[in-house]
């Protein structure tokens, strides 16, 4: 999944060429304008995509919202994404909370992110559980590292070491650092 502020498209691999700035431009101000009698949220959070890149985040949250209000889960976890990258993070929650229930899995790691960043370390870990729960390591990470911030070294290498358990490298070498930084402790 994107980190909070990135987009998602769907069925995004990844790879795509863009066409020059100029054409670009054009093109999104054409469709914009033609946002309003579309129905097709695939196609509204796809131009959200592209404004997003544009650097038209006014626009491109416009269009994630729409495509939230047609029901989309998908355009519920862009509007988070935008929003958070905008600074407005409670409303971002509200948005996330709506991707989950939509069924959009990835919205659990950026929930935490923005609970987190509001402060709420509860509501935090038990977003990155859930990420956990749906088979996101990132979440069972976010989780094992603001445990290990709030100094529960013990709890939080039981995580890591859940992970690194199933095979995750990232987690394995987490441990390896935290079990060779308590060894050299004094």
């Amino acid at each position: 999944p994107p980190p909070t502020g990135e987009t998602a498209r769907p069925g995004d691999d990844g790879a795509s060429g863009r066409p020059d700035d100029r054409r670009m431009r054009e093109d999104l101000d054409g469709r914009l304008r033609r946002l309003r009698a579309c129905r097709d949220a695939d196609a509204i959070i796809e131009l959200g995509c592209d404004l997003a890149d544009a650097g038209r985040d006014a626009d491109a949250e416009r269009c994630f919202r729409r495509a939230a209000e047609l029901g989309d889960s998908l355009g519920w976890f862009n509007l988070g994404n935008s929003l958070a990258a905008r600074g407005r993070v409670a409303e971002a929650v509200a948005a996330y909370e709506r991707a989950l229930a939509g069924g959009e899995r990835d919205a659990w790691v950026n929930l935490g992110l923005v609970l987190e960043e509001l402060g709420d370390l509860a509501g935090a870990m038990r977003a990155y559980r859930g990420a956990g729960a749906a088979g996101d390591t990132q979440g069972g990470l976010q989780l094992a590292f603001l445990l290990h911030e709030q100094g529960e070294q013990e709890q939080a290498l039981a995580v890591a070491a859940e992970l690194a358990a199933t095979g995750d490298d990232v987690a394995a070498a987490v441990v390896a650092c935290w079990r060779w930084a308590a060894s050299h402790d004094t």
